[in-house]
Formats: structure tokens, sequence, C-alpha cells
């Protein structure tokens, strides 16, 4: 494991512990840093979001009545 590795799997257990997942990392510290390692991936695959559009599509209103 190199530096660098080693240092991101400790902020991966330190965020783990502050999101209240302190048994998780002390019971399966592979699986925590697996999952780290694997949620920031995927955050590299999302789109950027400029802070004015909605995460969904617009809601269409009925006029049934």
């Amino acid at each position: 494991m190199t530096g660098s590795d080693n240092k991101h799997r400790l902020d991966a257990f330190a965020v783990g512990r502050a999101a209240g997942l302190g048994k998780a990392v002390e019971q399966f510290p592979d699986c925590v840093a697996n999952a780290a390692k694997a949620a920031a991936a995927d955050l590299d695959d999302m789109p950027a979001i400029d802070g004015t559009t909605e995460p969904w599509p617009p809601m269409a209103v009925r006029r049934d009545r």
C-alpha cells in the first residue's frame, strides 16, 4: 500500500467515524475502504450541477377537474 492510498484510507475511516459508522470501521475496515473508493469513483461520473437546475424533471400540472 502506498502512502497516498494509506492517507485516503485513513480519511475514509475518519469520515466513516464522523458519520456514526465507528463500529463498521472497526469490524469491517476493508469494506468501509472499498465503499469509500466506489463512492469516489461514482462521484467522478456525476454531471456538474450549476445550482439553478433541479435534479428531477419538472412536474406536470394536470387540469382534469
